[in-house]
């Protein structure tokens, strides 16, 4: 088979991911495919998400798109975001479109897509293979022969997909759409409505996917809060973090891009640490989760203040920190959790910890991208927008978090210490 395209074009902004960008051009270079590396900005040289510094061969205002069969744009952050936030870019994507040629975007890439208005069924295919994956699961999760056929709770999947694709869909577009759009309205009602089809389904299903009677279970039902409200902020801080360096700040694309190195390393070995802490003493663990909460609520509440004249350096002590609070918060709720659990209930509640903390951050990412919207809509470029844009995130990153921290101290602690004086 003749491979018939001439002429790829791979955009580049700086913060881009690099594997992401680089892998298509050397695959297609390969396969003999002309491929050329386009900055978006005044400079040749442009910086990865990860601080590496990439020669391309021209600059976008130096090409004509009509040439391309193909604009590829990559991902990563927050080069997604200044692809974005580019009008040239913008206008190459649309004209592509509009001329039927291709247009390949990669992983955080597709949002510059649907926030053009270019996505529509697109936008719900990853629902398929969810469902697809779901569906295996509950076919495969048992490992002990049953007398007749495994029930699968396909219409409690089939609810819960949907009522969360409805609400974090209008979710998404809203601010862009607007929020009185029929479409987005559709998108709340339909989503309500299947959360409380799926409370119903799961009411009366012989095996739920999300079993109604551990939520009877006061002190695990907190507990899954807390782990909620302790994953939430990581999207605040993967995402708006490197977007408030650069942008704000002005930071290098290298400092941006290391700045969760010390967090990381923190996460390496404190969690083992802070393991033989808690194990030590049953209210250990809820001293940990206060640590979870406060050691979030603080940083991120000082990183709501960010200006152009705020230091590098506060943001990579401010995420240091928040490493401390992981490493409390993954030995300490979980098996908090599980220890509120009668034995045949252990598996499927330690599967629903892991599912919220999961959904944690799908919301989480919709609702800071709603906050930062709303600050950028007017002018997505403006030094003064973006920086009210990330600084309403972290503000509300520290308000979850302090509910996070009040429901440790007044429902968990008396929980725990009760339970002890038992």
């Amino acid at each position: 088979m003749k491979f018939s395209m001439k002429k790829v074009t791979v955009l580049l902004a700086d913060g881009f991911e690099e594997i992401e960008a680089l892998t298509v051009v050397d695959l297609l270079r390969r396969a003999k495919v002309y491929v050329d590396t386009v900055s978006i900005t005044d400079d040749y040289t442009v910086r990865g998400a990860h601080g590496i510094p990439v020669q391309t061969e021209d600059l976008i205002t130096e090409i004509d798109f009509k040439e391309s069969d193909m604009i590829v744009l990559p991902g990563g952050m927050p080069g997604t975001t200044n692809l974005k936030e580019d009008e040239n870019v913008r206008k190459a994507v649309q004209e592509a479109y509009d001329d039927g040629r291709y247009v390949a975007a990669i992983c955080a890439a597709p949002t510059i897509l649907a926030d053009m208005g270019l996505l529509k069924v697109a936008i719900l295919m990853p629902a398929v293979p969810l469902i697809l994956g779901v569906v295996l699961i509950g076919m495969n999760m048992p490992n002990v022969k049953r007398e007749g056929k495994v029930s699968i709770d396909i219409p409690g999947i089939i609810a819960l997909v949907v009522a969360l694709a409805g609400i974090l869909l209008a979710l998404n577009f809203g601010s862009a759409m607007g929020w009185g759009n029929p479409a987005i309205i559709a998108g709340f009602v339909i989503g309500i409505v299947e959360l409380v089809v799926l409370v119903k389904i799961e009411g009366k299903s012989a095996e739920p996917l999300i079993p109604l009677k551990l939520f009877k279970n006061s002190q695990y039902t907190v507990l899954l809060i807390v782990g909620f409200i302790c994953y939430f902020y990581q999207s605040a801080m993967n995402v708006y973090a490197p977007i408030g360096a650069m942008k704000v700040m002005g930071a290098p694309t290298s400092a941006a891009g290391a700045l969760q190195m010390p967090r990381t390393i923190i996460t390496i070995f404190l969690p083992t640490i802070a393991g033989v802490w808690v194990g030590k003493k049953a209210s250990n663990a809820w001293k940990a989760m206060v640590v979870g909460t406060l050691f979030v609520a603080v940083p991120m509440a000082v990183m709501g203040f960010t200006t152009p004249s705020t230091s590098i350096i506060i943001y990579f002590v401010a995420l240091t920190i928040t490493g401390i609070a992981e490493s409390c918060r993954s030995v300490a709720i979980t098996p908090s959790a599980q220890a509120t659990l009668q034995p045949a209930d252990m598996g499927v509640g330690t599967s629903l910890v892991n599912f919220v903390n999961s959904l944690a951050n799908t919301i989480a990412a919709t609702v800071f991208g709603v906050a930062y919207n709303l600050s950028t809509a007017a002018d997505p470029t403006n030094v003064a927008n973006i920086q009210n844009g990330v600084n309403s995130v972290f503000r509300l990153a520290a308000i979850v978090a302090v509910i996070g921290l009040v429901l440790v101290i007044f429902v968990v602690r008396p929980k725990m210490t009760a339970k002890k004086a038992e």
